[in-house]
Parts: C-alpha cells; structure tokens; sequence
C-alpha cells in the first residue's frame, strides 16, 4: 500500500469528508472514492484481478466424467459440476 493510500484511509477513517481529503492530496476525487472502495472489500488497497477467468484444462478424459456425474446425479447443476471437477462450462 503506498503512502498516499494509508493516509487517505487514514483521514477517512478520522472523519473527513472524501471532498476534502482529495483537495488536500492534490488527487481526482474518484481515487479516493477507488481507495475507499479497494480497502471495504479486501482490508487493503491491492487491486483485484480482472478480465476472464484462467482457461481450465478441458480434456476429454475430464470431459467424459464431468458427464458421468451429471448422468449419476442429474439434479446437481451442470456448472456445479464443471467447477467441482475444474473444467470449463460444458455446452
């Protein structure tokens, strides 16, 4: 976390207003909001990954068990059983 982020979660945290912690940074009002937002959701001000999730391995052996559930226990989701098996969606 650098210093500008501690302190900005500092002086939220102190009770100042997000206005006025962004004119006394010298930074867009929208980072502090950023910085508060990253620090509610993870404890800390790492930014989350985005995009698509890592393509998992989908080979047919994987595959073919994936289906093999479904057929033992037709009422489980198939994205269920995907996940649990670490496969991708089967369509």
């Amino acid at each position: 976390m650098s210093e500008v982020h501690a302190k900005i979660i500092e002086w939220i945290k102190a009770g100042e207003k997000p206005e006025d912690v962004a004119k006394s940074f010298c930074v867009a009002r929208s980072k502090v909001s950023r910085t508060i937002t990253l620090h509610k959701g993870t404890g800390g001000v790492k930014k989350c990954r985005r995009g698509r999730q890592t393509q998992t391995a989908r080979t047919e052996d994987k595959i073919r068990e994936v289906q093999d559930a479904i057929k033992a226990n037709p009422s489980v989701s198939g994205r269920k059983l995907t996940r649990d098996h670490g496969v991708a969606w089967l369509r």
